[in-house]
């Protein structure tokens, strides 16, 4: 890439699903909380247009009844980050290529797996209660008033898979999408590349996809 050409680009990458293999918030529920039915129900609420991303997490949160070192001992047994994901951050860290992960969940989720690759990381918290987790929404972290302020003059790239991702959509130049968020896409009209691994990513953006 040339440094013009490096000098137009932010990327921004969800967290949950998109640089791990499965989502943290799914886990505990289904490990730890009232399960795939709760997920369900909860989703389609979403889908009927009742209930907001920030809410379905709230109340998927809410039924999870664990200690946090339960929880992280769980999640770190059962969630992978993409092999590829720290070599994509290296190089984005060569080209001079800023790059930032935008959560809708947990930021202590999201440092438990990735604070060691130094990666700017705007994320949400979470009161850990035996009772039920109560979800903590940081404004200066919802996604979409991040892409929208941090635009300037660059071409912005953004990679996600799931429901709190559609936000952003209107604000993005080149969309990475897969799973849900790819579906989404699929079903309106939207233009986005598939995508499998941050590997995919890298060798279309080496490439000159921009």
């Amino acid at each position: 890439m040339t440094p013009n050409l490096v000098r137009r680009i932010q990327i921004y990458t969800d967290f949950d699903g998109t640089i791990t293999d499965r989502d943290s918030i799914v886990l505990l529920v289904e490990e730890f909380g009232e399960g795939a039915r709760l997920r369900h129900d909860l989703l389609k609420e979403f889908e009927n247009g009742n209930l907001s991303p920030a809410q379905v997490i709230e109340g998927e949160l809410a039924s999870v009844s664990v200690s946090w070192e339960e929880a992280a001992i769980g999640l770190q047994r059962q969630i992978r980050v993409d092999p590829s994901f720290p070599a994509f951050v290296d190089w984005c860290k060569e080209e001079q290529i800023p790059l930032c992960v935008l959560s809708s969940g947990l930021r202590d989720i999201v440092s438990l797996f990735i604070g060691h690759l130094g990666v700017p990381i705007f994320a949400h918290s979470a009161d850990i209660d035996p009772n039920g987790w109560r979800y903590h929404r940081d404004p200066a972290s919802e996604k979409e008033t991040l892409v929208q302020a941090r635009r300037g003059g660059d071409k912005t790239i953004f990679v996600g898979d799931g429901i709190s991702d559609i936000s952003v959509l209107p604000h993005v130049d080149i969309l990475f999408a897969k799973s849900y968020l790819a579906r989404h896409c699929e079903a309106q009209g939207i233009d986005f590349i598939p995508f499998e691994t941050f590997r995919d990513i890298q060798d279309r953006l080496e490439e000159g996809l921009v």
